[in-house]
């Protein structure tokens, strides 16, 4: 939360803050909030009016994955029901495919990504 309290204090007065981040604990899980973090400033320099209800929504539509491929077989399954198991297992074992396919959701304006070493930040928009 010290990361969320450093970007939110460049916008909000302390007061708003707190009540956001009391707020925040309470109604998102840890890991989403981890993920929240990396994503936080980027959206202030976006939209500086975004209030605490969208950055709420926007937290809870976060998630966290080891690597891109992990990442698709959880979209696929959840969002792509069109697609078979077999379907999915060669799209993730082609890193070129892997790629392209990141690359196409994210110019859809269907998710944005944050990706380190051993993790994956998904925000589906």
């Amino acid at each position: 939360m010290k990361k969320i309290r450093a970007v939110l204090e460049k916008f909000w007065n302390r007061d708003r803050i707190e009540k956001f981040c009391e707020t925040l604990e309470k109604e998102a899980l840890n890991y989403k909030i981890e993920c929240f973090e990396k994503f936080l400033i980027e959206i202030f320099l976006e939209a500086p009016e975004t209030t605490e209800k969208d950055l709420l929504k926007f937290c809870k539509n976060m998630d966290a994955f080891i690597n891109a491929e992990e990442f698709l077989i959880d979209y696929f399954e959840k969002f792509e029901k069109n697609k078979n198991k077999k379907e999915i297992e060669m799209l993730v074992e082609n890193e070129y495919e892997v790629e392209k396919t990141i690359l196409e959701l994210q110019k859809s304006g269907k998710i944005r990504v944050k990706e380190n070493e051993n993790e994956f930040i998904i925000w589906y928009l």
